[in-house]
C-alpha cells in the first residue's frame, strides 16, 4: 500500500474513532440524551452506529472528491478544503434544527465539530505528493508532453 492510501485509511479510521469516542463522552460521560425529531418520523435517539457510519461515509466521500479534484489539477487542495469546511458548517444546522433539547443540540454539534476537524485534517494530510513540476507522483500522463 502506498503512503497516500495508508494516510487516507488512517484518516478514515481516526474519524471513526473520534466519532465513537465523542459519542461516548457526550452520552455516557456527560449524560446527554441525543434526541432528534425529524419531519415525518417519530422522535428518536441518535445512536453510536449512525454516528460512526455517517462519519466514515462523509470522510470517504471527501477523500473521493479530493482525489477527483487532484486529478484535474489546479488548486484542488484549497478548493476541497473550502468546500469541506463549508459542508461542516452547514451540517451544524441539522442538530440545531432537529434536536429535541438544547443539550442534545450542543452535544450533536460538538460531535459534528470533532469529527469534521479530524476528517478534514486527516484527508488533507493524506494528499498526494507532488513532483517539482507540480504533477501528482505516479500520474505519468500529467508529466508527458504532447
Amino acid at each position: 500500500m502506498d503512503t497516500l492510501r495508508r494516510n487516507r485509511h488512517i484518516a478514515v479510521s481516526a474519524t471513526a474513532a473520534t466519532a465513537a469516542s465523542s459519542w461516548v463522552v457526550v452520552t455516557r460521560g456527560i449524560g446527554v440524551h441525543l434526541g432528534v425529531d425529524l419531519p415525518h418520523a417519530a422522535p428518536s435517539v441518535v445512536g453510536l452506529g449512525p454516528v460512526v457510519g455517517a462519519s466514515v461515509g462523509a470522510t470517504l466521500l471527501g477523500w473521493a472528491l479530493l482525489d477527483r479534484l487532484q486529478r484535474r489539477g489546479g488548486r484542488a487542495l484549497r478548493s476541497w478544503t473550502l468546500l469541506a469546511v463549508g459542508v461542516a458548517v452547514a451540517s451544524l444546522a441539522l442538530p440545531a434544527v432537529f434536536a429535541t433539547t438544547a443539550a442534545a443540540a450542543l452535544g450533536l454539534c460538538a460531535i459534528h465539530l470533532a469529527v469534521a476537524s479530524v476528517a478534514i485534517t486527516g484527508v488533507r494530510r493524506g494528499r498526494a505528493p507532488r513532483t517539482h513540476a507540480g504533477a501528482l507522483v505516479g500520474d505519468q500522463h500529467l508529466l508527458a508532453t504532447p
